[in-house]
């Protein structure tokens, strides 16, 4: 229930089902992946992967999803399959804020009858999205900085510009006012 868990789109093809025993043997696919493949139709088309042992393992492409953004969202969308495996010891779950403490708690404990030997961590998707783009944030707190810092530096070399201007101007001005020059006559 991954693909429907996390809202995504199948837009050909079907998902994977209970009521499939082949389905240990197919994968799904994104859009680009479809597209590098050069399949116009790849349902029923296979792809091959290597195992560990050197020998290569044949899927059947029995859906394809739509794109959707996996990595940063400064990243192109890449090719990607989803297929049945063993447990990784994760599980994905879409709640609803309300009581969420209880929700976990919940959670937790049929996690411990589950898996009484691993330990219960989580996360919100949230939380990783944030993290994930933290690094970004920091880097745009410290271009805007230097570019202050860049400004206020221009500032002080117009204003120091303009002070050794007008003390070069100020000779200038005093030998004019000496020989008679007006006011108005000097400011122009």
């Amino acid at each position: 229930d991954y693909i429907k868990t996390l809202g995504m789109n199948i837009v050909a093809g079907r998902n994977f089902s209970h009521d499939f025993g082949s389905d240990s043997s197919a994968v799904i696919i994104n859009q680009t992946t479809a597209k590098i493949l050069g399949y116009p139709n790849p349902i029923g088309q296979k792809v091959y992967q290597s195992q560990d042992n050197g020998k290569t393992m044949p899927f059947t492409i029995i859906g394809v999803v739509k794109d959707f953004n996996f990595e940063s969202l400064h990243q192109n969308v890449g090719p990607l399959c989803f297929s049945l495996g063993g447990g990784t010891g994760l599980g994905i779950f879409k709640v609803h804020s309300a009581n969420l403490q209880s929700l976990i708690a919940g959670i937790q404990n049929k996690w411990k009858t589950m898996a009484p030997g691993l330990p219960f961590n989580y996360r919100f998707l949230n939380e990783s999205f944030d993290e994930m783009y933290r690094a970004e944030q920091r880097a745009g707190t410290i271009a805007l900085i230097f570019s202050v810092l860049a400004i206020f530096i221009a500032c002080l070399g117009l204003f120091g510009l303009a002070t050794f201007i007008a003390k070069q101007r100020t000779n200038e001005i005093g030998i004019r006012k000496v020989l008679g020059a007006s006011v108005t006559s000097v400011t122009k």
